[in-house]
């Protein structure tokens, strides 16, 4: 496995979307309308095929605006990059950390393992199909 995705949560997102672009100097981030599902907006920063990501919540009672009233604008997420998702839920299940979401689609498999199984963060494994996946215009792209 490899890191893929570096992810922060900030209470305010236009702010921390100038401060992560300036000081990394990446290019304009593109916003992914599918973080919705978790109440969630956000900037996301491609390099390569690795990505750092801004998260801010949209609506209150989300992971993602505990996380702040417990922490502060700070660390949210971690994804890593795995070439067989199914070797790795078997590892995970026999090491008692359960998986909390899954997802299964045409370019990516992910899980996202329990925060207090592994130390309070999320935890995503990800599968992208093909693995190497490169930012193109606003959006990831599989290449």
């Amino acid at each position: 496995m490899r890191i893929r995705q570096i992810v922060f949560a900030a209470q305010d997102l236009a702010a921390n979307r100038r401060l992560v672009g300036e000081l990394l100097d990446l290019p304009t981030p593109f916003r992914d309308p599918g973080v919705a599902e978790f109440g969630i907006d956000n900037a996301v920063f491609c390099f390569g095929d690795q990505f750092i990501e801004v998260v801010s919540p949209m609506q209150p009672g989300t992971a993602c605006c505990r996380h702040l009233e417990r922490h502060g604008d700070s660390g949210y997420m971690l994804l890593l990059q795995t070439d067989d998702l199914d070797v790795e839920m078997k590892r995970f299940a026999a090491l008692g950390v359960r998986s909390i979401w899954t997802t299964d689609q045409d370019d990516i498999r992910a899980m996202h393992l329990h925060p207090k199984d592994v130390g309070g963060a999320i935890v995503s494994i990800d599968q992208p199909m093909p693995a190497a996946a490169r930012c193109s215009g606003r959006r990831r792209v599989m290449s």
